[in-house]
């Protein structure tokens, strides 16, 4: 070993640290596992049973508006329904991960038409006589539970990997 080249291995335990304090390779790790996929299930069934942030219930329709969608076959099945493509504001399909670096893990919801795109945000967060209603939200206790389970699965993994490298 010479101090003007460096203690031998050092490169290489640097690049193996920054690959494993990396956020992108968690934020890809996490959006390649099964449990972002049943988080996002658990974000549309949160919606879909009437509840915010935090397991709230959401605020109810005018008596009107409540009629009117029960003559169009049930508030949950009419509720945010597209109108030319019949696809759900909640289908699975509109919705997806992605990572903004530097540090941001951001689930998105795409809206299936332009009519989506105008209920959506206008359901989310309340416009004109439409009370909010935050459907597109994080902030469930089982999905708070599940995400830290995720993250804490893949930190205890990159930890495992990294120590048998090193040791």
């Amino acid at each position: 070993m010479s101090i003007e080249g460096g203690i031998e291995g050092l490169s290489d335990f640097e690049r193996d640290l920054d690959k494993f304090l990396d956020i992108a390779n968690f934020a890809e790790d996490f959006i390649g596992s099964s449990q972002s996929e049943e988080i996002i299930e658990q974000v549309i069934n949160q919606a879909l049973h009437g509840r915010g942030p935090g397991g709230k219930r959401f605020k109810k329709y005018s008596n009107t508006y409540a009629a009117m969608k029960r003559n169009r076959g049930g508030i949950q099945h009419a509720w945010m329904e597209g109108v030319e493509e019949h696809q759900h504001m909640l289908a699975r399909e509109n919705f997806h991960w992605e990572f903004n670096p530097p540090d941001q893990l951001v689930l998105i919801w795409t809206p299936a038409n332009e009519r989506q795109a105008v209920y959506g945000p206008a359901h989310n967060e309340g416009e004109g006589k439409m009370p909010q209603r935050e459907w597109m939200h994080l902030e469930a206790p089982v999905t708070v539970k599940t995400i830290d389970m995720v993250l804490d699965k893949l930190v205890e993994k990159r930890e495992l990997n990294f120590n048998m490298r090193w040791r």
